[in-house]
């Protein structure tokens, strides 16, 4: 379970005519992280300078200066991520250059207290284990089951042929508990068809 973006709201910080715009994303998988960078790009044109931040977990981070003096930009917001303990984050800070340069402590302030802005701007999620379940039901429990399910999953779907199929999202460590809730009202008679596991950011009831 990770805490992970799940709204971002882009932030400015304005310094000796400086913009500096700071956002957070969430990053699934390494392989996204290019498109990611792509589209930060096509939001915010003309900049001078995109700096970034990722964590992954198993000690999977990287960042960029992008052409910022060495240890100024990227590593600032690599350590806001490290501080925090999250992973599956992209910290990116745009840079507008006003013409006057701020210097070494300058940029590594500017660059810190953007990313510090744009996490605190941020509406968290939690990155959960869930499963997508697929399973049939009789007609006469199609309601019992729905009212069962309803409470406890998403991406809920129902299909009516000879059975009622249903199809829905259910966090993981809340599976067992359902499964055992649906076989006591259909009296044993739902069946199974399909589970895949994967993760899903779901809204985190606490700030």
């Amino acid at each position: 379970m990770y805490k992970v973006p799940l709204i971002s709201n882009p932030v400015s910080y304005d310094i000796k005519k400086s913009r500096f715009i700071g956002l957070t994303q969430h990053l699934s998988h390494i392989e996204q992280f290019n498109r990611l960078l792509a589209q930060t790009k096509l939001d915010w044109q003309g900049a001078t300078h995109y700096v970034w931040a990722y964590r992954l977990p198993d000690g999977i981070d990287k960042a960029s200066d992008d052409g910022e003096p060495h240890g100024t930009a990227g590593l600032p917001l690599l350590n806001l991520l490290t501080n925090r303990n999250l992973y599956h984050t992209v910290i990116t800070v745009v840079r507008y250059f006003g013409g006057i340069k701020l210097g070494h402590g300058g940029l590594v302030h500017a660059y810190q207290k953007t990313g510090q802005l744009a996490l605190d701007n941020t509406t968290w999620g939690l990155l959960v284990p869930v499963l997508d379940v697929k399973m049939t039901v009789p007609y006469h429990s199609y309601n019992m089951v729905k009212n069962v399910v309803g409470h406890q999953s998403t991406n809920f779907h129902a299909t009516f042929d000879s059975e009622v199929t249903l199809s829905f999202r259910v966090i993981e460590s809340q599976s067992n508990a359902l499964f055992t809730r649906i076989q006591q009202v259909t009296a044993g008679a739902a069946e199974i068809k399909f589970v895949n596991p994967l993760w899903d950011v779901i809204e985190n009831p606490t700030p």
